[in-house]
């Protein structure tokens, strides 16, 4: 049974390949890596970077891509999801997940989920979420942080530079 921690994982690599498309909460869905795993197969034609993924990678570390990346995601059925990336220099992934947004309707704050972002070479990367491990190549290029995965798919996610994690109300506080 995965924790709390470990679904905001797996939910958060979901949706951004193009998740679930019916809305549910954080408990019922998660932000990590097994869930991202099962659907990089299944990433919508839009959601793929179209701009900007045959430039060449820079050998970058996480102190260079660190920042807060938009996240979010558009359902066909007119619920949007909120969600954020943030990438610390220390070498944190920490998907913030709005659960006041059409999709959750739920409180006005955010769950999050920290796991672990190492360079393994070059532009790639590992993410570990206790056993749960995705390999991905990330770089920075005009317009946000690109992601790739094994299957050739890739993601463009914008900077955020209007908003920052302080901001964040954290669903664990409010009370």
């Amino acid at each position: 049974m995965l924790t709390r921690p470990a679904l905001l994982f797996v939910v958060g690599f979901a949706s951004l390949l193009g998740g679930c498309s019916d809305s549910s909460s954080a408990d019922e869905n998660s932000l990590g890596v097994n869930s991202l795993v099962n659907q990089v197969q299944q990433i919508p034609e839009l959601a793929v970077a179209t701009s900007g993924i045959d430039e060449p990678f820079n050998d970058l570390s996480p102190i260079e891509i660190h920042g807060l990346w938009d996240f979010s995601q558009d359902y066909s059925d007119g619920l949007l999801n909120v969600r954020y990336i943030e990438v610390t220099e220390a070498g944190t992934w920490r998907v913030w997940d709005y659960q006041g947004d059409t999709y959750d309707q739920g409180d006005n704050c955010f769950f999050s989920n920290d796991s672990t972002f190492k360079r393994t070479g070059g532009s790639e990367y590992r993410l570990t979420d206790g056993e749960a491990v995705l390999d991905i190549s990330a770089t920075v290029a005009p317009g946000g942080l690109i992601l790739k995965f094994d299957n050739g798919r890739s993601l463009r996610l914008p900077k955020v530079d209007t908003l920052s994690p302080v901001d964040f109300n954290r669903c664990d506080q409010v009370g």
